[in-house]
């Protein structure tokens, strides 16, 4: 019995650590299919995206229609700009531990920052993005992905 009560408060608590919200997890899962859709992914390369083995590469090598959609659909990226307070509603969906949202702000308002907007494409813009948030969670060491705590 005390193991059970052990294993069940275990499990509640990794859930409220990660914080990840149902609502964020299904605006998240009709991004992928309007993505798939959009871009014209087939079934492999979107199963190995929503399993995240790889991102889809299209343009030439690149996942450049395959972020800027992405970015649309989760309202990361509105108007051909980068939507900071969009991003940083997200993250409070995406994490419980309050740490964990302020340093995904920290990383998301460096890279608004340091990723020239103005007169690029939207794909240009969402993997350069996505360039400098995979190197600065590298570099910070985190936050963790949503939902892996």
């Amino acid at each position: 019995m005390k193991r059970l009560v052990f294993v069940l408060f275990t499990l509640c608590s990794l859930q409220w650590v990660s914080g990840i919200t149902d609502e964020l997890k299904q605006k998240a899962q009709a991004a992928r299919l309007t993505c798939k859709q959009q871009v014209g992914l087939s079934d492999k390369e979107f199963n190995d995206w929503v399993k995240g083995i790889a991102l889809p590469t299209t343009d030439g090598g690149t996942c450049c229609e395959v972020c800027a959609c992405w970015m649309r659909e989760l309202g990361y990226l509105t108007g051909g700009r980068v939507n900071l307070e969009n991003m940083k509603a997200v993250n409070a969906q995406k994490w419980n531990n309050l740490a964990y949202v302020e340093l995904g702000n920290k990383i998301d308002a460096l890279c608004s920052d340091r990723v020239l907007q103005t007169g690029r494409k939207e794909c240009e813009i969402a993997v350069d993005f996505r360039k400098c948030k995979t190197e600065l969670i590298q570099q910070f060491g985190g936050p963790p992905k949503p939902g892996s705590t």
